[in-house]
């Protein structure tokens, strides 16, 4: 399952991805995730990608590459950055598998993905744990 939301107060994408996931539904997720992107830059000039993926599971080679790709995409500005939350141990070791990506990090807490997401902006953390 993966959902994606907009932050109108701050410009912030909310990714939440549990479980197994078909490639049907990340092709999905992925068309509503470039929408998102192309708001963010409209009305704040960056991308600022909060992904909670602490309760997923290990992807299927095929998903694991659809992800990679299209993540990729997503860091097109020197400002753009994306905090993902993980805990599984399988789970990071598959997303260090990943093509690596300027203005990726993974976090063990929201707490901390939070504090980076904004270290460099001038804006409120007003993100819901």
């Amino acid at each position: 399952m993966i959902t994606v939301s907009y932050d109108d107060s701050n410009g912030v994408i909310r990714t939440v991805t549990y479980g197994q996931t078909s490639r049907v539904e990340i092709e999905d997720y992925l068309k509503r995730l470039f929408g998102m992107i192309e708001r963010a830059y409209a009305e704040w000039g960056r991308v600022l990608h909060l992904v909670d993926a602490s309760g997923l599971d290990m992807q299927s080679d095929e998903n694991l590459k659809t992800l990679a790709g299209a993540s990729v995409d997503v860091q097109a500005r020197e400002n753009d950055r994306t905090a993902v939350v993980m805990v599984s141990e399988n789970a990071i070791r598959q997303m260090e598998q990943m093509p690596s990506q300027m203005g990726t990090v993974i976090f063990g807490d929201f707490t901390s993905a939070k504090a980076w997401l904004f270290a460099t902006f001038d804006e409120p953390e007003v993100l819901a744990a």
